[in-house]
């Protein structure tokens, strides 16, 4: 069974104007919150910010460089606009790889040169969270919209 990837770009920090971002990249969000919408708990800790999100759909791949490339897809000519809005708002840009394989069927997790600099030309720090199952555990999560 091959490898299931899902991404996701992020945009946190305090007091983002979330419809001022989504215009200056146009791109509409999957997802968005305000840090008042965390519990009350999360906000007291400092774990509650504003977010602006965008995910691709957990698809199978044999590499994480193509999931990045579907997000280059979308983003990757909008370096100058992230970057303002990364500036303006003294804003966090990540990008998110949540990956689901079967030990032993791994995807690639090598980032190309091109990856590499997609993601530096963003100021995006890169996360990757690995779910891995035994052979048999039985069926990985499904792919596709709402994956």
């Amino acid at each position: 069974m091959r490898p299931r990837v899902r991404a996701s770009f992020g945009i946190t920090g305090n007091d983002l104007d979330l419809d001022a971002i989504t215009e200056s990249l146009g791109v509409a969000p999957t997802s968005t919150r305000l840090k008042e919408d965390f519990p009350e708990v999360s906000q007291r800790m400092g774990l509650a910010a504003d977010t602006w999100g965008y995910t691709i759909p957990r698809a199978e791949c044999a590499s994480v460089s193509e999931r990045i490339g579907a997000l280059e897809a979308v983003f990757g000519d909008k370096a100058g606009q992230i970057s303002a809005v990364r500036e303006r708002y003294a804003a966090n840009v990540s990008v998110g790889l949540s990956l689901h394989a079967v030990i032993g069927d791994e995807p690639d997790l090598t980032l190309t040169r091109g990856d590499l600099a997609f993601l530096g030309s963003m100021g995006a720090e890169l996360g990757i969270d690995p779910y891995l199952y035994y052979p048999d555990e039985g069926d990985l999560p499904p792919v596709g919209e709402g994956a």
